[in-house]
C-alpha cells in the first residue's frame, strides 16, 4: 500500500510540473500590441511639449535603442501614407555595433491606423519566400530599427515619404521608458546625392512589440 501510495504522489507531482510548465509556456507566448515600451515614450514625449505630427519627407526614418534586458520581437507597427496605403515598406533590425543586419521583412500597413505585423524574413530561410522569424534582442546592445521606403515606390512624390514622429524644437535624448531606451534618430535619403541627414530631429513612430 506504501508503495503504490508513494507511486501515486509521485505521479501527482510529475502532472503538476508538466501543468505548470505548459502554463508558463503559454503565458510566455502571449504577444499583446495594446502597449508597449515604445509607446509609453512616445505618449512622455507627447505629454512633455513634443507634437505628434506627419513630417520628413526622407526615404528612411530611423532610431536606435538599447534595452535593459533580453527581448524577443513579435510585432512590428507603423501607419502608412494614404495614397500609397498598398505599398510596402522595408523594415529592418541593424546590430549598430557590427552592422549585421539581424532582420529585415517587406511589409504593408494601414494607412488610417497604426497596423501591426508578425516579422517575416529570407534571413537564415532555406526558401525563397519568406517566413515567420522571431527576432532575438540581447540587453546592452545598441540597436537600429529603420523604416526605408523608396521615392520611386512612393509615386515618386516626395510627401508620400513622410511619416508619423514626435518632435520639438530642442530635443531631448535620450528617451526611456520600461525596457526601452532610445538613444537617437535620423532621417535621411537612401542614396548619398539625396541630400544630408536629419539627425536626432524627432523620434519617428515604429513600434516593437515584445513576447511578454
Amino acid at each position: 500500500m506504501m508503495h503504490n501510495s508513494l507511486s501515486m504522489n509521485a505521479w501527482l507531482f510529475s502532472f503538476l510540473v508538466i501543468g505548470f510548465s505548459c502554463r508558463k509556456q503559454e503565458v510566455k507566448s502571449s504577444c499583446d500590441h495594446s502597449s508597449s515600451s515604445f509607446q509609453s515614450i512616445f505618449q512622455s514625449m507627447i505629454l512633455n511639449e513634443h507634437t505628434d505630427e506627419v513630417f520628413f519627407d526622407t526615404e528612411i526614418h530611423e532610431y536606435s535603442f538599447v534595452l535593459l534586458e533580453d527581448k524577443e520581437v513579435c510585432e512590428i507597427g507603423y501607419q502608412s501614407q494614404p495614397t500609397i496605403s498598398s505599398a510596402l515598406y522595408l523594415i529592418e533590425i541593424i546590430d549598430s555595433t557590427t552592422g549585421t543586419t539581424i532582420y529585415d521583412g517587406s511589409h504593408n500597413f494601414s494607412s488610417s491606423e497604426t497596423s501591426f505585423v508578425t516579422p517575416t524574413s529570407t534571413i537564415n530561410s532555406p526558401f525563397a519566400a519568406p517566413v515567420v522569424s522571431m527576432i532575438d534582442l540581447q540587453s546592452g546592445v545598441t540597436y537600429t530599427l529603420r523604416r526605408t521606403i523608396l521615392l520611386d515606390n512612393a509615386n515618386g512624390q516626395f510627401i508620400n515619404l513622410i511619416g508619423r514622429v514626435a518632435r520639438k524644437g530642442e530635443m531631448s535624448f535620450p528617451y526611456t521608458e520600461g525596457t526601452m531606451t532610445i538613444t537617437s534618430a535620423n532621417f535621411y535619403q537612401a542614396t548619398p546625392s539625396g541630400g544630408g541627414s536629419l539627425l536626432n530631429y524627432a523620434v519617428p513612430y515604429i513600434d516593437l512589440i515584445f513576447t511578454e
